[in-house]
């Protein structure tokens, strides 16, 4: 009786199961977008990228475009966000591992909002002072300027990747950290404060050891990505990093690059 009575229970839960609707999962747009407007309707004014990069797998640059409203501009709500185009740089695993090795993230040891440093920029855009534009565009063509480097580093034979790397893989670990070094610049340009005095002594600190190096996002507290020359290892930049006395609690931690086995 008891075996029966499990039985009709097993065949009552998958007959109710059956008749459930199916689950409409959302499209990657759609879940950026949900994203996107709860950050913006809770005020935090930053982190408009950030869905996007935590969901996705992979070195790849994701651009998004305004969508479209149509003749009448009649797309309202979610219709009316943007539309997302995302590239995914082919890094074979041993590119993937490579590279994996020579990237290191560096807490300041401070914290920050970002919506300040969003805001100030958003609005020294919108009264259009002097080369803010120019310095916007300019930090969007460093993307792709990245991920070609990445592109050209997936296309080095494995061979490439053996101990501190080929001349042509040191090369593009050179070519990514310049990038990181020009994007510094840029974003120095369109707001002075994004460096604290301790972020900007971890940039000294660190780059003896470094290809280049840059803070992530708004700045001002965070994590700083650093490039690692070729034959640098964690234990040295650890010693460099806690032998600054600007940033007394910085230390060096512990990340994995989600490149999914090689893209």
């Amino acid at each position: 009786a008891a075996a029966a009575q499990k039985k009709q229970r097993e065949d009552n839960a998958a007959a109710q199961t059956k008749s459930r609707p199916p689950i409409a999962w959302p499209t990657a747009r759609d879940a950026f977008n949900a994203v996107l407007a709860v950050e913006q309707l809770m005020t935090t004014g930053g982190g408009w990228q950030d869905q996007a990069g935590g969901a996705l797998v992979g070195m790849r640059l994701t651009s998004a475009a305004s969508a479209d409203l149509g003749e009448a501009h009649e797309a309202r709500g979610m219709d009316s966000l943007p539309e997302y185009e995302v590239r995914v740089s082919r890094l074979p695993p041993p590119a993937a591992e490579y590279l994996s090795r020579h990237v290191v993230c560096v807490f300041t040891g401070a914290v920050r909002l970002a919506a300040t440093v969003a805001k100030g920029v958003v609005d020294a855009w919108q009264r259009r002072a002097p080369g803010v534009e120019e310095a916007l565009r300019a930090c969007a063509a460093m993307g792709k300027d990245m991920i070609d480097a990445f592109d050209r580093l997936g296309s080095l034979p494995d061979s490439a990747f053996v101990g501190d790397g080929s001349p042509e893989a040191r090369a593009e670990l050179e070519a990514a950290g310049s990038i990181l070094e020009r994007h510094k610049v840029l974003q120095e340009r369109l707001w002075p404060s994004i460096n604290s005095p301790a972020v900007a002594a971890l940039y000294a600190a660190v780059a003896p050891h470094a290809t280049g190096s840059h803070i992530c996002g708004a700045g001002n507290g965070g994590h700083v990505v650093v490039f690692l020359k070729p034959g640098v290892g964690l234990e040295a930049l650890s010693l460099a990093v806690r032998g600054c006395a600007e940033a007394p609690d910085a230390r060096v931690v512990r990340a994995a690059m989600m490149l999914d086995g090689g893209g």
